[in-house]
């Protein structure tokens, strides 16, 4: 079988979807760096790199332990004690091996302009708000779009940040006003469907973003994973936020 034949028959199914249809020449050239490996950022990327997202960026400093695989499904039981990042790469290379694989350890400020190089979305699949905040942050300064999905017990959490369009900031903000104050949250129970349900919907929105089918600004999503059901709010800007306040002073 040919080349050609071959990428027809892998995206056959897809491709017959009108928001895909002759799509896939714009998604194998896509960049996109997904910080974190866990229960979202795993099965996000496989389902990215499965559709034909060929360029990423992945990042994550941790080891695989044991209380990882019910949720983590780049991983099995054999991996414990093992890289993330290199099980992930392996993994992700099975299923398609002319995915481009950058990896970082960790990812700073002096870093970030490394890890975010080219790509289209920055995606934030962390479990800590620190990191969700810092990343936010500098793909807000960096006019990078940036595409935030958390899940902690059955409530899940969606949205679009497309800090490329500085309409978007001064109209809606930014991730920092959308949290504000609030504090540290301790770990919470988490069911392996709930990750995948979060993993999935994101991985649907940022394919959906990648090739332009996706129109609406200023959206939440909030996902009650355990009764089924979706809520969605709008963003609203904080003129005084440290993070995007001056792109408000400035609309005025």
């Amino acid at each position: 079988m040919d080349k050609m034949n071959h990428c027809n028959e892998r995206y056959l199914r897809q491709a017959m979807l009108d928001e895909f249809a002759n799509k896939q020449d714009i998604l194998a050239n896509k960049k996109v760096a997904i910080a974190g490996l866990g229960g979202l950022g795993g099965l996000c990327s496989y389902l990215l790199v499965g559709a034909g997202v060929l360029k990423i960026n992945i990042a994550d400093s941790d080891v695989i332990e044991l209380s990882n695989i019910h949720r983590q499904i780049l991983f099995n039981q054999q991996n414990v004690g093992v890289s993330k990042l290199d099980c992930a790469i392996r993994e992700l290379k099975a299923l398609d091996d002319r995915v481009q694989i950058n990896s970082f350890a960790y990812i700073d400020e002096n870093n970030f302009t490394q890890f975010s190089q080219d790509c289209d979305l920055v995606l934030d699949l962390t479990d800590n708000i620190e990191t969700r905040r810092k990343l936010s942050k500098l793909c807000c300064q960096h006019a990078i779009d940036f595409v935030h999905t958390s899940v902690a017990a059955f409530n899940g959490i969606m949205i679009a940040f497309p800090y490329s369009d500085r309409d978007f900031i001064r109209k809606y903000g930014c991730y920092e006003c959308l949290v504000g104050d609030t504090p540290k949250i301790k770990p919470q129970g988490i069911t392996g469907p709930s990750a995948a349900m979060m993993a999935s919907a994101c991985a649907q929105l940022v394919l959906l973003l990648l090739t332009g089918n996706y129109k609406e600004a200023g959206k939440v999503y909030l996902y009650d994973l355990k009764n089924f059901s979706i809520k969605q709010a709008k963003l609203s800007p904080n003129e005084n936020c440290p993070v995007c306040g001056g792109f408000h002073a400035n609309s005025i």
